[in-house]
């Protein structure tokens, strides 16, 4: 039992190593983003400040803060119907020195599929995570690696976010699991849980196990 024990102990002490060294948006952080950048700034685009109300929401969110908006693509030049809205510049811009990712947990608290990236700039480069796409109710971790996608941890981070973006082809009948054109998005996002949290609940998942097992 002491072996078994130890081994939920060892999982926790890895899980929370590889952590650690996560950069995260806080519930403060990301009630200061902005709405800064459309990919059809002549579009019919708009949005809310960033809420944890889920009245000015318009319904239930499975995380911290709501992002809500329209999203519209007038631009018939560019051969489809993705639209996106990009979040940043939050009054504070949290660095990157002493870690190697930025994680975001993100959920679609739609009814139409929305997708979700992180993003972060520094100077006149942007890395961005990979599009993660969202159903209805559902959500994900989203996480931009640095060494992955080469970002310098050691020079200054500019500014930091997230991309919500929708395939604006729905026909806005019922079960049409698209959106249509001018459709209003709302993605509720999290930080993600310290190292600590972490390891007390893999460590409770032991204990848990191991009173099981006495009782078997």
């Amino acid at each position: 039992m002491k072996r078994f024990l130890l081994f939920w102990m060892v999982i926790a002490l890895f899980a929370g190593q590889a952590w650690a060294a996560t950069l995260s948006l806080t519930a403060g952080n990301a009630l200061t983003l902005d709405d800064w950048w459309y990919s059809d700034p002549a579009g019919f685009n708009m949005a809310a400040d960033p809420t944890t109300s889920t009245v000015a929401y318009g319904g239930p969110m499975q995380y911290q803060v709501g992002l809500y908006g329209l999203l519209d693509d007038t631009d018939a030049d560019d051969g489809d119907k993705l639209a996106w809205v990009k979040w940043g510049t939050p009054d504070v811009v949290p660095q990157a020195v002493g870690f190697s990712r930025y994680a975001l947990d993100a959920a679609n608290d739609n009814q139409s599929i929305w997708d979700t990236r992180l993003f972060l700039t520094q100077g006149t480069s942007e890395y961005v995570s990979p599009w993660v796409s969202l159903a209805a109710g559902q959500s994900a971790r989203l996480v931009l690696d640095f060494a992955t996608e080469g970002v310098d941890a050691s020079t200054a981070v500019d500014d930091i976010g997230l991309y919500i973006r929708g395939n604006l082809i729905g026909t806005g009948i019922p079960g049409d699991p698209y959106p249509s054109d001018g459709d209003a998005y709302h993605v509720s996002v999290a930080y993600v849980p310290v190292p600590t949290a972490i390891i007390l609940g893999l460590l409770g998942v032991g204990v848990a196990c191991v009173k099981l097992r006495k009782h078997a």
